[in-house]
């Protein structure tokens, strides 16, 4: 595990909204684990907000994990460039996780937090690679400071990854199907993220407006190596094909994004049923030393998305 031993050369300015000063934030070397350089500009921050809430005051900001204060959240600052990219005369925009108060001490709260911070930041190094920049947000390492505002600080800085997915503004067919394909893209890599059931997963499915696309984030309980147990692609149905689908995981999220009619019954819907029908034959036909379940998954889910197209 990194420690403040370990510290990189690499150097990055940050000015908190709120505090008069900029500080210096140094990037953790973590054993194993290699993160993109940040531009190399100063960060501006907005107030922050705890995951989920609205903006706290600077008072309350100060006290984050102190004995008064025991969130069970990091704070959350949306953050971009002081200076525009000279080629496109864009600001970048990152989101900072961030802890104060470490200074407490190994039983504190805030160094409890500070090892999800660095699970996180692993997770995202060893099993997100290359998921990072598109399904996921590109991270840039686990930062620390010694600062007279918060104390010992630390933070993840990640790739703005946009706001949270809403129905009601979002919610286009394509749109959830984008969704869809990004939860069903872990599960490809044979990850699950633990927190997609309600009401966890309208805090951890984004739209990202800029680049027009659903992100997923915070893989703080997430699991690797799982084997995806669905006979069935995650996407909409004219029936609920759930005991097909069968990840408890994948059924969730497409309970959230309403993917199920349920305007057929199962038996009744020839799509699954041609598309079940069609996995069992490819199976069988390519059983055998090499054979990975995901390729006949993939061949399946090639083959509905080109009978929709044929259909209209």
């Amino acid at each position: 595990m990194a420690t403040d031993a370990s510290r990189s050369v690499l150097r990055r300015q940050i000015a908190i909204a709120g505090v008069q000063l900029q500080s210096s934030f140094y990037r953790l070397a973590i054993e194993g684990c290699e993160y993109p350089d940040l531009p190399d500009n100063i960060l501006l921050t907005r107030s922050p907000s705890l995951q989920r809430d609205d903006e706290i005051s600077p008072s309350e900001r100060m006290q984050w994990g102190t004995n008064e204060y025991f969130y069970d959240s990091a704070l959350c600052f949306d953050c971009r460039t002081r200076d525009p990219d000279p080629s496109s005369g864009l600001h970048t925009w990152f989101k900072l996780k961030m802890i104060l108060h470490r200074e407490q001490g190994a039983e504190s709260f805030a160094e409890d937090m500070a090892k999800e911070l660095i699970r996180e930041a692993k997770f995202y190094a060893t099993h997100l690679r290359k998921l990072q920049g598109n399904t996921v947000p590109t991270h840039y390492g686990v930062w620390t400071a010694e600062t007279s505002w918060g104390g010992s600080v630390m933070c993840e800085i990640m790739e703005h990854a946009g706001h949270p997915f809403q129905l009601g503004k979002h919610g286009t067919p394509e749109n959830r199907d984008a969704c869809a394909a990004a939860v069903l893209d872990l599960h490809r890599n044979g990850i699950v993220h633990k927190q997609l059931s309600h009401p966890k997963v309208t805090w951890h499915i984004l739209w990202d407006k800029r680049k027009g696309i659903p992100r997923i984030v915070d893989f703080t309980c997430a699991i690797a190596g799982h084997e995806c147990p669905r006979s069935l692609p995650l996407c909409r149905y004219e029936s609920a094909p759930t005991e097909h689908i069968s990840c408890h995981e994948l059924i969730w999220a497409g309970e959230y994004l309403q993917l199920y009619k349920r305007q057929k019954a199962v038996e009744d819907d020839e799509e699954v049923q041609e598309a079940l029908d069609m996995l069992v034959k490819y199976e069988a036909a390519h059983f055998g030393d090499g054979y990975e379940t995901e390729d006949g998954l993939a061949v399946q889910e090639s083959w509905i998305k080109q009978h929709r197209a044929c259909r209209g």
